[in-house]
């Protein structure tokens, strides 16, 4: 059994600019909501539990607990990772005790969309998908992978259209560079811990003045720790966790889409163009109109 974990703290005064969090036109609640029915309507052959962590100081509303708690989720207050960016539970849903244990943690962002059937590789210690690219200034990197004793001898990989490149030739990523995108990560249960102790310190990120790319600098810890964690991984299959910005959806094929994540400033944008039967809403399903099994 794998134990999908969401980390959505609400928005109830609808900033714009939250830390770590993208603003979209659809609220965070309403992407959760809309993750949820798509697990539920596609995911049949999966054996899953979910569940659902959130700021124990920033909780949900009356009318939404009520609703949250009428779905098959388990809701989880917990501390945020940084008392500087509330909104960021990653490290309790990775630490903290499940009602179910499973054999591995599937955490993934609230702006996904499950559309076919995935099959995991769960011999692999973890698994996740390369971001688009891997930009950012050498300096950052190197700051990042030394102070926190990751040591990774990072020269010589590929950085340019890493998701692109996978996609096209999935079976030809060991030159890239370990840049992962945090939209979706399998890990198995007994290294959950060990993975959150190995980038927890680096949230402080977001905040260091050393170094130029805050907003995606803890991405990149991630990535690292992953890689320290352990060499028995694997990308996912192509399809899994499919960055909607990043390659176009007419060559890859929308039918070979298994889990999209529609990221980044205006990402909501390709599930109005593209996946407008999952617009759904906390407010629909609160006139009973929509039937999430």
């Amino acid at each position: 059994m794998i134990n999908i974990i969401f980390c959505v703290t609400p928005n109830y005064e609808n900033k714009t600019k939250l830390i770590n969090t993208i603003y979209k036109k659809i609220d965070l609640i309403d992407q959760l909501i809309m993750a949820y029915y798509s697990i539920k309507k596609n995911w049949k052959n999966l054996d899953y539990d979910i569940s659902l962590f959130y700021n124990k100081d920033m909780p949900y509303n009356e009318e939404d607990t009520k609703l949250l708690e009428s779905l098959e989720i388990n809701l989880i207050p917990c501390s945020p990772d940084h008392p500087r960016i509330p909104y960021m539970c990653r490290g309790a849903g990775l630490k903290m005790d499940l009602p179910k244990k499973g054999s591995h943690r599937l955490i993934m962002d609230c702006d996904v969309l499950a559309l076919n059937e995935p099959t995991f590789n769960l011999e692999m210690d973890w698994q996740a998908m390369f971001a688009g690219n891997a930009l950012i200034p050498n300096k950052d990197i190197e700051y990042i992978n030394k102070k926190y004793n990751y040591n990774l001898d990072l020269s010589n990989f590929k950085r340019n259209d890493l998701f692109k490149s996978y996609l096209l030739n999935p079976n030809k990523y060991d030159n890239f560079f370990p840049h992962f995108n945090a939209g979706a990560f399998l890990i198995k249960e007994e290294l959950c811990k060990k993975f959150v102790s190995l980038y927890e310190d680096a949230n402080s990120l977001t905040f260091d003045n050393n170094i130029t790319s805050n907003h995606i600098a803890i991405q990149y810890a991630r990535s690292f720790a992953l890689i320290k964690l352990s060499k028995k991984w694997q990308p996912f299959q192509p399809g899994f966790n499919y960055l909607g910005k990043s390659f176009d959806i007419h060559i890859f094929g929308k039918e070979n889409i298994i889990l999209f994540h529609y990221c980044g400033t205006n990402g909501e944008e390709n599930v109005f163009k593209h996946f407008k039967e999952y617009l759904i809403n906390r407010h629909n399903l609160k006139k009973g109109m929509i039937n999430c099994e």
